[in-house]
């Protein structure tokens, strides 16, 4: 799908407007005329970037957001990556040297990558079974989703940290892309929503519900901070964020402080479309977050499905393998503060009329 503009209203893609449930602007802050003064500001006073190496410059800009995402999150220090992806890659290979690294393997997939970069065993980590982490007795580093994007379901922080009890040298990284703005008291993320978790560092993306401008970041633990940033090339061969994702990104986490109701709201749009997908008879997975998978099953009746939605004017992305296992293809419907009770029940409509065409 080829997008042409970028409304209030939706999407326009070949022409065809778009009402959008496949969208991680879950606080609909990139719509937000803050946001969007700040990008303007940083425009005047930067242009659209500096070609300066990364570890020649900062900018007040990028000096702001990391001190004023640090305090959001309650951690020692943050630094900025160019994606969020670069940041797993940058902190995962780094830190994976002489330790024993297990991944949760339904986390983003730049986890999973970075894992396999270094050596690392990738697998799903099942707390519940009993089964101790840190069998080799070497030093552990374990990675894992806060909240996985595939399905909606929140990582299990609290018996992570039980698994790792009598492990003498254990690090806990946490991505939490998608729970930051979207869970936790005030949006804080997962560790604000299981409370007082152990994560010895969280990485994130911008590109989500804190303006969607793109940028990344690791926050954490400051020796291990600054040993990612000063040992990693992929923090210091690679380019900062541009003035304009981050002045996009702090504008949109001032925004964030300023109205946490944000947070209340987007949880109370989820609820009306998992109402609305009720009364059609549509029956999904109900993780505790803004995500909410339909499961369709095939890859190809997934993406028919997802076809004839945007055919009657609804972006719902298809998930298929091999982000999912096979035969668990689904419908990914992710809400918004910017979706309407009318918009919600007619895209719940619509997918109860997609598949019962295709029963």
């Amino acid at each position: 799908m080829t997008i042409e503009a970028s409304t209030a209203a939706g999407l326009l893609s070949d022409g065809k407007a778009l009402r959008v449930f496949g969208s991680s602007d879950y606080l609909g802050l990139s719509r937000n005329a803050s946001v969007r003064a700040a990008i303007d500001r940083a425009l005047n006073d930067f242009g659209p970037g500096l070609p300066i190496g990364t570890s020649l410059y900062t900018t007040t800009l990028h000096v702001a957001l990391e001190e004023e995402l640090a305090d959001f999150l309650g951690v020692e220090m943050v630094a900025l990556f160019s994606s969020g992806a670069v940041a797993n890659l940058a902190t995962v290979t780094e830190l994976a040297r002489q330790r024993e690294v297990v991944v949760d393997s339904r986390s983003h997939s730049s986890l999973v990558a970075a894992a396999g970069a270094a050596g690392a065993s990738v697998g799903v980590l099942s707390p519940d079974a009993g089964s101790p982490i840190g069998t080799t007795g070497q030093a552990v580093l374990i990675a894992s989703d806060g909240l996985f994007a595939i399905n909606g379901e929140l990582a299990d922080l609290v018996g992570l940290s039980r698994a790792t009890d009598g492990v003498k040298d254990v690090i806990v990284l946490m991505d939490d892309a998608h729970a930051i703005g979207t869970v936790g008291t005030g949006g804080r993320g997962t560790r604000g929503r299981q409370g007082g978790v152990r994560a010895d560092l969280i990485t994130g993306s911008f590109s989500k519900a804190l303006g969607g401008g793109g940028g990344g970041f690791v926050a954490g633990r400051r020796e291990l901070v600054q040993r990612v940033a000063a040992q990693s090339p992929y923090f210091w061969a690679t380019s900062r964020p541009s003035p304009l994702v981050v002045a996009s990104a702090l504008a949109a986490l001032r925004v964030l402080q300023h109205e946490p109701h944000l947070v209340s709201e987007l949880e109370d749009a989820t609820v009306r479309l998992r109402q609305a997908l009720t009364r059609h008879g549509v029956q999904f997975d109900s993780p505790p977050t803004a995500i909410t998978p339909v499961r369709v099953g095939s890859a190809d009746a997934a993406k028919a499905a997802s076809k004839q939605l945007r055919d009657a004017g609804f972006f719902v992305p298809a998930i298929t393998p091999p982000v999912v296992a096979e035969g668990q293809a689904s419908l990914r419907l992710q809400s918004s503060v910017l979706h309407t009770a009318e918009i919600i029940d007619d895209v719940a409509a619509e997918v109860a009329i997609v598949l019962s065409h295709r029963a």
